[in-house]
């Protein structure tokens, strides 16, 4: 046995429990992540722990809870499934999930830059299928990402996998206190992550099921442009945009062709109302499979650039537990990353969005607010090949044209 399987702190504390600890996978924010095998089964489990200092927050551990009973309840092939819940002897809240072999989208986009429509279709109607269940039990997921959309190996193909329920909202009363939910988000509070954060989310509104849509639609645009639908200086911009600005069209900014199909689909799930959106997921998922049926694999579609996911060597589990600084809500930073007001490189990247409700409801009564909502952003688009070549041949032309005017001008002078 290794030294780090006995000498971890971990290690310590499940000895004489059901599971023996094997390695560490992620360490940061709020929690832990490792991965334990069941000594009755000899089974590789992914366990996540709060972290041994906070062991005694109600908050935190009710919202771990609350999400291991909610994807108990909800047992989906598209859904990480949880396989217990417990305490170790030290005292610390965890729950425990099917090991995972494969990579999030996140790590896959890393990789590859961008995804074919195809495929990113695919992981639509695969994504769409967990999320049915899901918003039919009156669960708002609120932070849908390529994060949080797990690319798993299977013999049968790559298969997608919703992960990190910490954020989610249960909007039936009933469903919170059987699930152990003490209470919901306050309408002004901002919950999810900036660059996939749907209008009211934004704006700190009430939100439904369609929030998941628009949050959907925002990775879509990500998946085959390679960038996020709007990338702005820090996050009080970054809401604004959401709140305000059109979207650019995808097709202008992918570097790949895009059907009209998907892209009225892309820009009908980023609509700022929600009831301009597809009603539901299942809606949603059948305007996906038609164009699916539309557009059938090409040779060109199954080149190099469409990858599985590795193997091996990547396993990952988001880590639902991340740094809840002071006066902000618990309930809209658990789960992620703070998100600074400061210039963002990556603003997809485990970005959470702060409280800034106060400073988005001043930046969106400014004058300068009417102008963001009338003018579309501009995205410099080339002009087309044979427009181009028109335009050099003219310039030669030109140049020619005033060379012999010249000489015959100097002949006359002569």
């Amino acid at each position: 046995m290794s030294e780090e399987r006995t000498n971890d702190p971990i290690a310590r504390e499940l000895a004489g429990s059901a599971y023996r600890f094997v390695r560490r996978l992620a360490t940061g924010g709020m929690g832990e992540v490792v991965v334990v095998e069941h000594l009755a089964l000899g089974e590789e489990r992914v366990m996540k722990l709060l972290k041994a200092e906070l062991a005694q927050n109600e908050e935190l551990a009710s919202r771990l809870r609350t999400e291991a009973r909610l994807l108990t309840r909800l047992r989906h092939p598209h859904l990480v499934q949880v396989l217990d819940l417990g305490t170790t002897a030290g005292g610390r809240p965890y729950l425990v999930t099917e090991l995972l072999e494969g990579q999030s989208l996140k790590a896959w986009l890393d990789e590859h830059g961008f995804m074919l429509e195809r495929e990113a279709l695919e992981v639509a109607r695969q994504t769409l299928l967990g999320l049915e269940p899901v918003h039919a039990a009156g669960i708002v997921h609120r932070d849908i990402k390529p994060d949080n959309l797990f690319y798993v190996s299977t013999p049968a193909g790559p298969t997608v996998k919703v992960l990190d329920f910490g954020v989610a909202k249960i909007t039936h009363r009933t469903d919170r206190q059987a699930l152990g939910q003490q209470k919901s988000t306050a309408e002004g509070m901002l919950v999810g992550t900036p660059s996939f954060l749907a209008p009211e989310q934004a704006l700190g509104k009430k939100v439904d099921l369609r929030a998941d849509l628009y949050s959907l639609g925002c990775t879509l645009y990500r998946l085959v442009t390679g960038q996020p639908v709007f990338i702005e200086p820090n996050g009080v911009e970054l809401l604004k945009a959401h709140a305000l600005k059109p979207p650019v069209q995808p097709s202008r900014v992918a570097p790949q062709d895009l059907s009209a199909g998907f892209e009225a689909l892309v820009l009908k799930a980023l609509a700022k109302r929600p009831e301009d959106r597809f009603e539901s997921a299942q809606a949603m998922r059948e305007a996906v499979e038609q164009l699916l049926d539309q557009r059938p694999a090409e040779a060109s579609e199954t080149g190099s650039h469409v990858a599985s996911p590795k193997k091996g060597g990547t396993v990952r589990i988001t880590d639902p537990l991340a740094d809840i600084p002071p006066g902000f809500d618990q309930d809209s930073a658990h789960g992620t990353r703070i998100l600074p007001d400061a210039t963002i490189s990556k603003p997809d990247e485990h970005d959470t969005a702060p409280n800034e409700a106060p400073a988005l409801t001043a930046a969106l009564s400014s004058p300068t607010a009417g102008e963001a909502k009338a003018t579309p952003p501009q995205s410099p688009v080339p002009l087309p090949r044979r427009l181009q070549l028109s335009t050099a041949l003219l310039a030669i032309g030109a140049g020619v044209l005033l060379a012999i005017l010249s000489l015959l001008a100097l002949r006359i002078r002569g």
